[in-house]
This record gives C-alpha cells, sequence and structure tokens, in this order.
C-alpha cells in the first residue's frame, strides 16, 4: 500500500512497473493539494470520506462526483478526518470495494 499525497504521484510509473488493480483513498487532503491527476487514471478507484473532515468540504467532493468511471465516492456520515468511533464503517466500505474488484473468489484449498 502506498501512503500519503507523494505517493500518489507515483501511481503511473508503479503501475508500468507492476500493473496496479485499483487505487484507494481514504480522507485525502483535498483542500491542502488538489489531485487533478486522479482523471487520468484509468484504474477503478474509491475514495473514502469523512462528512466532518476539516480537509475537504462539499466543493472539493463535488470535485471527486466528476471524475470519470470508474470511481466510487464513500461519505461516512459523523466521521472525522481519523474516523474516530467510524473505524469499523470504513474498514467495511475498503472491503466491499476490494471485494467488488474480485468477482470470484478464488475456490483452490491449500493441502
Amino acid at each position: 500500500a502506498l501512503h500519503g499525497v507523494a505517493a500518489l504521484h507515483s501511481v503511473a510509473a508503479l503501475h508500468s512497473v507492476a500493473p496496479l488493480a485499483s487505487v484507494t483513498l481514504i480522507a485525502p487532503p483535498l483542500r491542502r493539494y488538489p489531485l487533478p491527476f486522479l482523471s487520468e487514471i484509468p484504474l477503478p478507484r474509491l475514495f473514502v470520506l469523512a462528512a466532518q473532515d476539516f480537509l475537504y468540504g462539499d466543493t472539493e467532493i463535488d470535485g471527486l462526483r466528476v471524475l470519470p468511471p470508474p470511481r466510487r465516492l464513500q461519505v461516512v456520515a459523523g466521521a472525522d478526518h481519523f474516523f474516530r468511533g467510524c473505524e469499523d464503517q470504513a474498514v467495511h466500505r475498503v472491503a466491499d470495494f476490494l471485494d467488488s474488484l474480485d468477482p470470484e473468489p478464488s475456490t483452490e484449498t491449500s493441502p
């Protein structure tokens, strides 16, 4: 997993070396770092956003809504930037997204 905004700038370069299946951003600091290159990433993208985050507001969220597909926005009601008290909701949203990328779970069993 990559962490931080600087790491996001490396997504295209990384994808050319080892193809990525998706990109997940959790509470990205959209007010501080506009991420215009996100529209150029052709991978499935998940944005898990906190409804009470101080690093973005409705304007920044609306900017994500117009990104071309494939993208999914998940806003966790009542959550702050750190998802205090809402951690399980954030985890479930990421898990659901990742599960949706692999429609057929492996049926192989180990010996």
